[in-house]
């Protein structure tokens, strides 16, 4: 009994000074963790009161433990595809150098099946015409592109598995933003996005001074979006919940303000400063709550990275707006993102 109880305080110690070398809050590994700042507290005082349950979700926010079976799905897609990106990305050497320099935001996805013994994988032809199908193109930089143009073209890779790099020259950032990304997808059902921040591509703003308010709204929203729609168009739609994580890379230094919709977020107290380099929130969610209460999805994902500049609370109105306006730009393009019909669920 001594021993687990040492071995208990050991764990917790390591969980404080895991926390505070990474810059954390107590209410940010709070939110990270989707727990209640008590419970973080009880944690590192050693507490054996909290559950086995919570424990693990602040361990494995810290990237001091996996919680679960399925977190070990997402984990090891993320390792594989970041170990891909870095490797590739080394061997193409963008005409812009390490397009990730400054920082970068990952997105990993994990379409979760209703029920898993009788899932089957897709083929690779057949993932690309799911991706082709649900494309939503919301932004006209949509996440998992089956574009046609030979530089972003997905390919297959030794794993078997559809992979798209791409980056834009200086030249082409007169005709688009250069925003340059990599992307990969499983037959399983899993997704990977690693991207240069909207900011840093700017030809208007220093790279890693800025976090803009709304740019985060709008790709997050696009990005669940289009897991729903993946998940509505899959053969025989077998989902019923998707894993996200979303991680900032580079955030130090940055200033929060509302670059891209400075009139619409006018009243925005200014300036607020990152306190951590890296931030990253893992959640599961269902797929019906996309349809019927994105806003307030959306919200609690990017909530633990707004609180990393001085503490800042973006009220869920913010998100609203800003995602009525990434409606109302689908609508011109003569797309309707939503609502999608519901699924597995």
């Amino acid at each position: 009994m001594t021993d687990s109880i040492l071995n208990w305080m050991d764990i917790a110690r390591k969980a404080s000074d895991k926390r505070k070398a990474e810059g954390l809050t107590i209410e940010a590994l709070a939110a990270m963790s989707g727990v209640s700042r008590p419970t973080v507290i009880a944690l590192e005082k050693g507490s054996t009161k909290i559950s086995l349950n919570k424990a693990l979700s602040i361990l494995s926010a810290l990237g001091l433990a996996v919680s679960s079976a399925k977190a070990d799905r997402l984990e090891d897609f993320y390792r594989l595809a970041d170990r891909r990106e870095r490797a590739l990305n080394a061997e193409l050497k963008s005409p812009l150098g390490d397009y990730l320099q400054h920082g970068n935001v990952d997105y990993v996805c994990v379409l979760v099946p209703t029920d898993p013994s009788s899932f089957r994988p897709v083929k690779w032809q057949e993932g690309l015409d799911i991706l082709s199908k649900a494309q939503l193109n919301l932004t006209g930089l949509p996440p998992f592109a089956v574009d046609s143009n030979a530089a972003d073209k997905p390919t297959r890779n030794a794993a078997k598995i559809i992979e798209a790099w791409s980056f834009s020259s200086q030249r082409e950032a007169s005709r688009r933003q250069r925003r340059n990304h990599y992307w990969m997808a499983s037959g399983e059902g899993q997704f990977f996005l690693r991207s240069q921040l909207d900011e840093d591509s700017s030809e208007i703003l220093a790279p890693r001074t800025v976090f803009d308010i709304a740019i985060p709204i709008w790709r997050l929203g696009e990005l669940l979006l289009t897991m729903r729609s993946i998940a509505n168009v899959w053969p025989s739609q077998p989902f019923s919940h998707v894993e996200v994580r979303l991680h900032y890379v580079g955030l130090s230094g940055r200033i929060l303000k509302p670059w891209s919709s400075p009139l619409e977020i006018a009243d925005f107290p200014l300036p607020m400063r990152s306190n951590s380099h890296r931030r990253f929130v893992t959640r599961k969610i269902l797929l019906s709550d996309i349809d019927v209460r994105l806003d307030e999805v959306v919200h609690d994902i990017l909530a633990p990275f707004y609180s990393a500049f001085d503490f800042a609370q973006i009220p869920i109105e913010t998100v609203s707006l800003q995602l009525n306006r990434l409606r109302n730009a689908a609508k011109a393009r003569r797309i309707t993102p939503s609502p999608l019909p519901c699924s597995g669920v």
